[in-house]
């Protein structure tokens, strides 16, 4: 019934609104630097905003949504995004591969390297999750749905925090590790619908029959 996109390309949004507009009549549009946040919608889009936190090139927007007598929050969100290289995931695929035989590389260095890299990006998100944590319990007892590319894993900060207000569809009503990333030999499961204690999670599954994304 709704349909939320991150990173939707500018040049083919336009066009899925036309094919899909008898499906979703109702979609909301926020361009976020070169790509669009999307929220297509069966039900009336009654208000949209952002959750302000500090980003490079993220963001978490929010369309209300009316449901019969019933107002609906959906969070869509984009969270900060570690920006790898090919060559940063190949060095990632070095260390695993050795981290028994230290000596057969320099996976000391690329360690380093990477941890440098990633844990900025970490701080940051976790100042996300913060934002968006704040966010839902001002809005306690609405009901609220907060999905998409949290570029985190279930044991990480940001999805800890988040769950200790709302409820992981997927541990609650899914099965298996529902990997969503996945490309360049690292697997995991990075997107997520979260819920309001007051909405039931009856399914969650990860949908890997479209190849056209590093996410499914």
């Amino acid at each position: 019934d709704i349909v939320c996109l991150q990173e939707a390309m500018k040049a083919k949004t336009d066009e899925m609104a036309e094919v899909l507009c008898d499906l979703y009549p109702y979609t909301s549009l926020r361009l976020v630097t070169d790509n669009y946040m999307v929220c297509f919608s069966k039900y009336p889009i009654i208000d949209c905003y952002i959750v302000e936190y500090p980003s490079y090139k993220n963001a978490s927007y929010v369309c209300e949504v009316k449901v019969d007598d019933d107002t609906l929050l959906v969070v869509n969100n984009h969270l900060e995004s570690y920006k790898l290289t090919s060559s940063d995931k190949d060095d990632y695929k070095s260390i695993i591969k050795n981290y028994r035989h230290p000596d057969r590389n320099d996976s000391d260095e690329k360690y380093q390297y990477l941890t440098s890299k990633l844990a900025p990006i970490d701080s940051l998100r976790g100042i996300q999750a913060d934002s968006l944590a704040a966010f839902v319990e001002r809005n306690e007892g609405k009901y609220i749905v907060l999905c998409g590319d949290f570029n985190a894993s279930p044991i990480s900060y940001p999805h800890y925090r988040l769950t200790r207000s709302l409820d992981d569809a997927y541990t609650r009503s899914g099965n298996g590790p529902g990997v969503s990333y996945n490309r360049s030999g690292m697997y995991f499961r990075l997107d997520n619908i979260l819920i309001s204690p007051n909405i039931k999670a009856y399914g969650a599954k990860v949908d890997n029959t479209i190849k056209a994304s590093d996410h499914y």
